[in-house]
């Protein structure tokens, strides 16, 4: 199985953190496989919502006791069909695709929420501490849009891991009865 795409989409609001990942993967060989892999979360990460398709075919991941998640996984590869299995183990994302079918696409999309860490300093500064987005893309470093919306002004961003970060600020207005 190959990873042809990721994009990951993050909005933080007050102390939560929301990201949404989306991968596209292919199975190049000629016959059908099992593919497994596995996203690294941040530690206090809980995986909210899983999808896929598959040649247009929609798969929408339910929440399901174990064992019975397990049998209904095994069932569907013994009848030749199509069949997903996802787990969040302590700080990892663990997805199988049984029976992914020759020379087809699957994109993926999976959520989870995290918590924002809040550290208030000596000079009273409020420290946001952001999980970093664990993307390694096959072809180098991208761009990904983070979305802060909190209730203080922003006076300054910086990167522990010193990437450099570009900060586009927008005014927002609320409008009610005065």
């Amino acid at each position: 199985m190959a990873l042809e795409h990721t994009e990951v989409l993050a909005a933080a609001v007050d102390v939560g953190f929301t990201v949404t990942v989306t991968q596209i993967f292919t199975n190049r060989t000629d016959s059908t496989i099992e593919a497994a892999f596995s996203y690294p979360l941040p530690g206090t990460a809980r995986v909210t919502q899983f999808e896929s398709v598959i040649d247009g075919t929609f798969y929408k991941g339910i929440l399901e006791e174990k064992q019975k998640a397990l049998e209904r996984y095994d069932d569907r590869i013994a009848s030749g069909l199509t069949a997903y299995m996802a787990e969040q183990t302590g700080d990892s994302f663990k997805l199988n695709i049984g029976n992914f079918p020759v020379k087809s696409v699957a994109t993926v999309r999976f959520q989870y929420v995290t918590e924002i860490v809040v550290n208030v300093n000596y000079e009273e500064n409020i420290e946001l501490h952001i999980p970093a987005l664990q993307v390694v893309p096959r072809k180098g470093y991208f761009i990904q849009p983070i979305n802060i919306n909190l209730a203080n002004p922003i006076k300054a961003i910086r990167s522990a891991s010193n990437h450099k970060i570009q900060v586009e600020t927008i005014e927002r207005f609320i409008v009610g009865d005065s």
